[in-house]
Order: C-alpha cells, then sequence, then structure tokens
C-alpha cells in the first residue's frame, strides 16, 4: 500500500480519504478474540504528489485503489462479498512491513455496510 502521506499511519484520514469494499471474512481468530477480514480499496480520493525518496530520486506515489488490507473486528461482520463497508469504532490501526511496500492492519468493534 501508498502510505507515504499518512505520516505516523494516519487512519483516521485513511478512512476519509478510502472507499472501502468487504472481500471475505478469513474466519475467527482465537488469540485475538476477532474476526479477521480482508477489505479493498475501491477509490483512494487523495491526490498524490512527486516526492523525492531518500536517494534524492523523484517519483509519483501510485494511488490505493485496488490495494487489500485486513481488518479485526469484535463482532462477526454482517457484511455480504463485494459490498461497500464502513469501519465503525477503530480501537487500533498500524502498519507491517517496510514504508513502500506496507500493509494496513485495523483493530475494530464492527463492519457495517455502506
Amino acid at each position: 500500500m501508498n502510505l507515504f502521506h499518512l505520516t505516523g499511519f494516519n487512519a483516521d484520514k485513511a478512512l476519509e480519504e478510502w472507499d472501502l469494499v468487504f472481500k471475505e471474512l478469513k474466519g475467527y481468530v482465537e488469540d485475538r478474540e476477532a474476526y479477521k477480514c480482508t477489505i479493498i480499496v475501491a477509490d483512494d480520493a487523495h491526490e498524490y504528489e512527486e516526492k523525492q525518496n531518500s536517494k534524492g530520486e523523484w517519483f509519483m506515489p501510485s494511488s490505493n485503489k485496488g490495494k487489500e488490507f485486513t481488518v479485526f473486528v469484535k463482532q462477526e461482520p454482517l457484511v455480504d462479498e463485494f459490498s461497500k463497508c464502513e469501519i465503525e469504532d477503530v480501537q487500533n490501526a498500524y502498519v507491517v512491513g517496510e514504508k513502500s511496500r506496507s500493509r494496513a492492519i485495523f483493530e475494530a468493534n464492527r463492519l457495517v455496510t455502506s
């Protein structure tokens, strides 16, 4: 995912900019006491600008449209596959992986149809 503009990963800003689609329920994860879901970014409203990398080279960050990320929710999601959805009551959000090839992880209370 492209998270360069989300310094420190601003989950609230990301959720404002992204339209989300529910992809699949992966099942219940006992040690997290939560349901694991895969979400797709259907649209990314962020207006990207050229950035300079650590080597001094300029590049245009790509949109997150079509990218997938994981959400762990306490309540079993009642959202149909490939339906628009929203993440409610986010408890924690973070990024795993290296900066240019990272993946967002959200922990929340529930997913709802939008």
